[in-house]
């Protein structure tokens, strides 16, 4: 009988794919427990339709059909998981009263977890993925101005109001390597979902799925061809990500990961403390999060240039397609 309802919630670049992969193709087995996953691949529009105040009929159709999902496969899952990275936009309140008025069996012992990046690789899988989508093609060290300015980079006030709504329902783990279950972050969730350790995976989820310095640097040339050359946002947001779709299923075999260089990292280091020590003290046992920014410290890291063939490449691709 399902007793336990998780919503995983992401964050946004902490494996969230590789979870969602796992539960909806049954990659792991368990002699003593059972799971429901209700979604084929994500929760997503269920997450969307909370983020974006979508009219209270579409929001109550979706949870009276996940409600439905679930009834239908009580008698054999010991719990059932609700999985979006888009959980991030959601607010904790709206999600709380969304669960006491249509999922009202479970509202009282609905579990949630999410996990976070460190200030460090958080600055950098953002960066990445503006780079990849042309939604700049600027320095990194401009993306992390601009980004302190908005306050981008503060994890704390977002993710202490789940806490707050949920209070120790509300569990947040480090996206830190060596602090996760067996240093993958899919055997930590599917020991927190099933409260168990008694699982096993059948497949070995990608370990670095990020792209490398030099990829960016090709990406960013590539968008500057496109760059003012009659190609909407979503046309260039559109091809950067299929080019680095295909950039991660075919690696360069010596491609370094981006880093910070060494003044950029004492500034994240310096500016994201605060915000660190917030979460240390509020969720974690020990400093997982100062830590890792004071492990940027005294980094040298250059900057990456694509290779002379590939950033004529990319040059050439980007005015082709920019005059198509």
């Amino acid at each position: 009988m399902t007793s336990d309802l998780v919503i995983h919630l992401g964050d946004r670049k902490t494996g969230s794919t590789s979870i969602q992969k796992t539960l909806t193709d049954g990659l792991w087995t368990s002699g003593s427990r059972s799971l429901y996953y209700t979604a084929n691949g994500h929760n997503g529009p269920l997450a969307h339709a909370l983020a974006t105040g979508a009219n209270a009929d579409n929001i109550q159709q979706r949870f009276t059909n996940l409600g439905r999902r679930i009834a239908r496969h009580a008698a054999k899952a010991d719990v059932a998981v609700v999985s979006s990275e888009g959980f991030e936009d959601v607010s904790p309140k709206t999600l709380k009263m969304a669960l006491e008025a249509y999922l009202p069996e479970y509202a009282g012992t609905v579990r949630l977890i999410a996990y976070v990046r460190p200030h460090g690789a958080r600055v950098l899988s953002g960066y990445s993925e503006q780079i990849k989508r042309g939604q700049s093609v600027g320095s990194l060290e401009a993306y992390f101005n601009d980004g302190m300015a908005l306050g981008r980079f503060e994890a704390f006030p977002r993710l202490s109001e789940w806490r707050e709504v949920f209070g120790d329902a509300f569990t947040l783990r480090p996206m830190i390597r060596v602090g996760l279950y067996q240093n993958c972050v899919v055997q930590d969730f599917l020991r927190y979902a099933l409260q168990s350790e008694d699982f096993a995976l059948t497949w070995k989820p990608d370990a670095n799925p990020s792209l490398c310095a030099q990829d960016i640097a090709i990406l960013q040339e590539f968008h500057r061809q496109l760059d003012g050359a009659g190609v909407t946002p979503a046309q260039a947001g559109y091809l950067g990500a299929a080019l680095g779709e295909q950039m991660a299923d075919h690696p360069i075999p010596d491609g370094r990961r981006l880093q910070l260089p060494e003044a950029l990292a004492e500034q994240v280091a310096a500016g994201c403390k605060q915000d660190a020590d917030a979460l240390d003290g509020l969720f974690f046992e020990g400093t997982p999060m100062g830590d890792a920014l004071e492990a940027l410290k005294g980094a040298g890291n250059p900057p990456a240039t694509p290779p002379a063939d590939a950033a004529r490449i990319a040059g050439l691709m980007g005015a082709w397609l920019g005059r198509l």
